[in-house]
Formats: C-alpha cells, sequence, structure tokens
C-alpha cells in the first residue's frame, strides 16, 4: 500500500460522504451514510497504521 494512494482514497470517500450527507439532508442515521462513513474510518485508520510503521 502506497501512502499517495491512500491519501487519494480518503479524499474521494471523504467527498463522496460530503455529496451523499448534502443529498440526504444530513440525516446521519441513513445506512448509506453510516457504511460510508465506516470505509473512510477504515482508510483512515489504515493511513494511520502506515505512518506510525515509517
Amino acid at each position: 500500500m502506497d501512502e499517495q494512494w491512500l491519501i487519494r482514497q480518503i479524499e474521494e470517500k471523504r467527498e463522496a460522504l460530503k455529496k451523499l450527507l448534502h443529498s440526504k439532508d444530513f440525516n446521519l442515521n441513513d445506512q448509506e451514510v453510516i457504511k460510508l462513513s465506516q470505509e473512510l474510518d477504515e482508510l483512515i485508520l489504515q493511513y494511520t497504521k502506515y505512518k506510525a510503521q515509517e
């Protein structure tokens, strides 16, 4: 896994979540919003682990 790839994935997922939140009227209990948020959390965790290994 490459740092730049992880950063791009995080940015893309963040943008997707932002758009989804707007389309769902900021309903944080929506299943799609929860799923995308969890995916973003996982990417951030992967990035953090990657940086900790450096």
